[in-house]
């Protein structure tokens, strides 16, 4: 069984505090997390195009809430491991922005989809006017990007020497 530890500081920065003022923190990212996700969200609950890929954020900062918790419960009792489980709880954030843009992207490409799919990406090609010379300046500036590109390419592998081999 995990024994109850004293205080060693393990680090310097926000891990090195007493195992209390984590105790402390961990209370009050356990507050925070619920009330933020309360405050966000509460005008979604019952909206009827609620879609189920938006359920994930709340549900991931409620499990951050409910790990600070037992962080703070663990620091409490002088567990040092519950400074672990308090860093997983924090690190919930980064991770639910990160799942979000893979969510945006992923609708984004959908949405491209049934665009395409329904013909209205076609429509909205058609009913663009394309002059020649806003069409000359685009095909000019792509041409430019690309020749930069490669001159820059071969450069790199003019500077690096060839390696030798040692097997000779």
């Amino acid at each position: 069984m995990n024994k109850p530890i004293k205080e060693i500081p393990s680090s310097t920065g926000w891990r090195s505090l007493p195992l209390n003022t984590l105790g402390l923190l961990a209370v009050l990212a356990g507050i925070a997390y619920p009330l933020v996700t309360w405050l966000i969200f509460r005008n979604s609950w019952d909206s009827p195009d609620f879609h189920w890929y938006e359920w994930i954020t709340p549900i991931a900062l409620l499990l951050g809430g409910a790990m600070s918790w037992l962080a703070a419960v663990m620091l409490f009792i002088r567990n040092a491991a519950g400074r672990d489980v308090l860093e997983l709880a924090i690190a919930i954030v980064p991770i639910t922005l990160a799942i979000r843009l893979l969510i945006v992207i992923v609708v984004f490409i959908g949405t491209i989809a049934r665009r395409l799919l329904d013909g209205s990406v076609v429509d909205f090609f058609k009913d663009l006017e394309v002059s020649s010379g806003k069409l000359l300046i685009n095909i000019a500036l792509i041409l430019v990007i690309i020749t930069l590109i490669l001159i820059r390419t071969n450069a790199k592998s003019k500077s690096t020497p060839p390696k030798e081999n040692k097997d000779d």
